[in-house]
């Protein structure tokens, strides 16, 4: 599982060249998961918060993140917060 996530980490920095912004990223999460791609769904959704943390839409990305957690079986992981939007000191 971890080389899976490794290889799409490799492949989601490769492909982001072309997915540079906040609407990209989420087109991009849906895109997989239509293919049933789970692991770059979420990254997709990641790297959307991180690039624009303030963004009154996260919500809805927070919450396709945990469906996207669930369905993974990261239950230990639903209720938290993926990201800080404030930088740390």
């Amino acid at each position: 599982m971890k080389i899976l996530a490794i290889l799409a980490a490799l492949f989601l920095s490769i492909g982001y060249g072309y997915a540079q912004t906040y609407e990209k990223f989420v087109e991009k999460s849906f895109d997989f998961l239509d293919k049933n791609d789970l692991v770059s769904a979420e990254e997709s959704l990641r790297a959307a918060m991180r690039l624009e943390p303030g963004n009154p839409n996260n919500y809805a990305l927070l919450m396709n993140l945990g469906t996207i957690q669930r369905r993974q079986g990261k239950l230990a992981n639903l209720g938290k917060i993926p990201f800080s939007p404030i930088p740390p000191p």
